[in-house]
C-alpha cells in the first residue's frame, strides 16, 4: 500500500488528479459505495457536475449549503465534487477534517480573472470602502474582503451597508453590476471578473427564444449579463431557480443558467418544459469546463488513495472565517 501511494503522489503533482489505471471489470459505483461505507465518506456534490456524480452524493447544493453539510456531519473525510474554490471553502469551515478534490485542476474563471495580489493592490486605492465578496472565490480573495455575499443573499448583504458608505464588489461584474442597480448603489466599485459560462448568455438571444416560447417564463442566474437581465421575470441562485421552477404555476421556462442546474429542474419537474439558453452564434455546450473534470473514476481514486487533499495555511482560514461569519450574522 505506501508503494501505491507513493506512486499515486508522484502521479498526482504531475497531474493534478491520480491518473492512475483501474480495472476495466470493475464496477465503479458499486466501488465507490463501498469505499463511502469502509472509510466513512461524507460526498458533497455541487449541482452543475453530472447527474452520475449527483446520484452517488450525500448531499447536493451550492457552495455555501456544501460548507454547512460539511461542519454539521461528523465525517472526517469529505470529498467535495466540484472546483477548487468550493473545497477551499469547505474546508475554511472545517479546518481540522480531511478535504479532497477529485482534480485540482477543477478551476474557476473568477479566480483567474481575480488573482487575490491584483485584487488587493486594486483595493489598497480605495481604503474608505467595503469589500463585498461574492463566495464563488478563492480563500486568499476571502481574507481581503469585508463580508461575504452568495447569489441568494447578496441584495440583503448590500442593503445592510449603510447607503453612504462606498462599496467594492467582486470578482463578478454581472452579479456586481446588477447589485448596483437593483440596490441603487452609485458609489459601488465592481471589479471586471465573470463567469466564462453566464457570459456565454446575451440578451438578443433570450428575446429570440422569448418570440419562440411566448407562453415561456425566463429565469435568469444573476452572473449573466445586466441587459438579459432586465428581461427576465425571476432572476435567483441555483436554489432559488430551482424552489421557483417547482412552486410556479407555468409550464415552461426559458433557462439562463448552466444545464447542470436545467437536468436538476427537469427531473424535480418531469412534467414541465426547460429551454435551455444556448448562444445562438455558438455551437458550443454551455456546460462549466471546470465541473466536467469530475468523473466516477477520479472520485474513486481520490477516496481510495484520499488524494488530492485540500490545505490551506491556518491564518488564510482564520482570516477569510471573518468574512464568511459575518455573513452568516445578518443573513435571514
Amino acid at each position: 500500500m505506501q508503494t501505491s501511494l507513493r506512486l499515486a503522489k508522484k502521479n498526482l503533482d504531475r497531474n493534478g488528479f491520480l491518473d492512475i489505471a483501474l480495472d476495466s471489470r470493475m464496477d465503479i459505483r458499486t466501488a465507490i459505495a463501498n469505499l463511502k461505507r469502509q472509510k466513512q465518506i461524507l460526498v458533497l456534490a455541487h449541482y452543475y457536475v453530472h447527474p452520475d456524480l449527483i446520484a452517488i452524493a450525500d448531499h447536493v447544493g451550492d457552495s455555501l449549503e456544501l460548507a454547512l453539510k460539511a461542519r454539521a456531519s461528523e465525517h472526517r473525510i469529505i470529498v467535495v465534487i466540484g472546483v477548487h474554490f468550493m473545497a477551499e471553502t469547505v474546508k475554511v469551515f472545517n479546518p481540522d477534517k480531511k478535504i479532497l478534490l477529485p482534480d485540482f485542476n477543477a478551476g474557476c474563471s473568477f479566480l483567474t480573472a481575480c488573482p487575490a495580489p491584483e485584487f488587493r493592490r486594486y483595493k489598497e486605492q480605495y481604503p474608505d470602502h467595503v469589500v463585498v465578496g461574492y463566495i464563488k472565490s478563492s480563500a486568499a480573495f476571502k481574507t481581503q474582503c469585508d463580508i461575504i455575499c452568495t447569489a441568494a443573499n447578496a441584495k440583503a448583504i448590500i442593503d445592510h451597508i449603510p447607503r453612504d458608505t462606498p462599496i467594492i464588489f467582486g470578482p463578478d461584474k454581472h452579479l456586481g453590476h446588477y447589485l448596483k442597480k437593483v440596490c441603487q448603489r452609485e458609489h459601488m466599485r465592481v471589479w471586471e471578473g465573470h463567469c466564462m459560462v453566464h457570459e456565454t448568455y446575451q440578451m438578443e438571444d433570450i428575446q429570440t427564444l422569448q418570440e419562440q416560447y411566448p407562453e415561456a417564463i425566463t429565469i435568469a442566474h444573476p452572473e449573466c449579463p445586466l441587459p438579459l437581465l432586465e428581461i427576465a421575470d425571476y432572476i435567483g441562485s441555483a436554489q432559488q431557480l430551482l424552489d421557483y421552477s417547482q412552486a410556479s404555476n407555468s409550464n415552461t421556462f426559458i433557462v439562463a443558467a448552466t444545464p447542470g442546474i436545467v437536468r436538476n429542474m427537469q427531473s424535480l419537474s418531469p412534467e414541465k418544459t426547460f429551454i435551455q439558453a444556448q448562444p445562438i452564434a455558438s455551437d458550443s455546450c454551455n456546460d462549466c469546463p471546470h465541473m466536467k473534470l469530475n468523473t466516477l473514476e477520479k472520485l474513486y481514486l481520490c477516496m481510495e488513495y484520499e488524494l488530492p487533499e485540500i490545505h490551506l495555511d491556518i491564518h488564510i482560514m482564520e482570516d477569510a472565517m471573518l468574512p464568511l461569519e459575518r455573513m452568516m450574522e445578518i443573513q435571514v
